[in-house]
């Protein structure tokens, strides 16, 4: 048996002091897939793949329809985007000494297998951005006001269909933003268009706020393009969104005695998958580390 909690791995909570009973917690960034995918329940399906169907794209032909022809057929045709489920998850072991010594029991680390749940699911979701096919390369330089508009606007042209526009930064680029912000921020401050609410005023990860209508979502998850650069996102955010986050079994505990080492053994699964299901909502961005 190896990776066995035990009151060595324990030791700051034995009590040979007097340790505080609230401790605090780990430090994890913010999940944030709960906010921004298109969560599908697929818990009843029977297959391993779930699929994020769209309507293919038709226009109405150019020119005017001669009196004495018919109209021109047009065939609807559909695609979409799969995701593969994945069974993903730890198991931990918790000594009966360690237990009764701590005072601490498998309750305290089904909430930390939780709270790593949570991550890893954001960090899977977010992994996507390195999968875009549409891409602003800014380079090796700060994310500024300008790389914000140069990207914004070739998201938009691509012409993203959704309710919910956002752009998911990494703590660096919105470091950039942020500071850009304050060197223009006596203009921005004096603009009536920018109210209370309209910029990123919220503290910590997270949701941050909005920007010229993008709803603004930080988190230290962002993949690394390279090892100069993070890639980021603007992208449709939400039911219909472009990260689509399919889960077949939620976060379940399992509690196993194993009396020959004297302790319980817990096991925290999920079985879900991620997936692009639109190229044209999501546009990468390649800036600054």
């Amino acid at each position: 048996m190896a990776n066995e909690t035990t009151t060595t791995s324990l030791n700051d909570l034995i009590h040979s002091e007097a340790i505080d009973q609230i401790i605090l917690g780990a430090n994890r960034p913010a999940s944030i897939h709960q906010l921004v995918a298109w969560i599908r329940n697929a818990t009843g399906d029977t297959s391993g793949i779930h699929k994020f169907p769209r309507w293919d794209k038709t226009d109405v032909p150019a020119g005017v329809k001669n009196e004495a022809a018919a109209f021109t057929f047009v065939e609807q045709t559909t695609n979409s985007a799969s995701a593969t489920a994945g069974m993903v998850g730890l198991g931990r072991e918790l000594t009966y000494e360690a237990a009764q010594d701590s005072m601490r029991t498998l309750a305290d680390l089904i909430v930390l297998n939780l709270e790593a749940g949570a991550e890893r699911m954001t960090a899977d979701l977010v992994g996507l951005f390195t999968s875009a096919t549409n891409t602003s390369n800014l380079g090796n330089v700060a994310f500024s006001l300008t790389g914000w508009g140069t990207a914004k606007a070739a998201f938009k042209a691509q012409n993203p269909r959704g309710q919910r526009l956002a752009y998911i930064g990494s703590n660096a680029s919105l470091r950039g933003l942020e500071s850009d912000l304050r060197t223009t921020g006596a203009a921005l401050l004096s603009n009536p268009l920018y109210i209370d609410g309209q910029l990123i005023n919220n503290p910590g990860q997270g949701y941050r706020g909005t920007f010229e209508g993008f709803e603004i979502y930080e988190t230290g998850l962002c993949p690394d393009n390279d090892a100069d650069t993070i890639s980021t996102a603007f992208c449709v955010v939400g039911d219909q969104g472009a990260l689509g986050l399919a889960v077949w079994i939620p976060w379940m505990h399992k509690v196993r005695e194993n009396p020959e080492y004297a302790g319980d053994e817990l096991f925290s699964m999920s079985r879900y998958a991620v997936a692009i299901t639109n190229q044209s909502n999501l546009r990468e961005v390649i800036s600054e580390d």
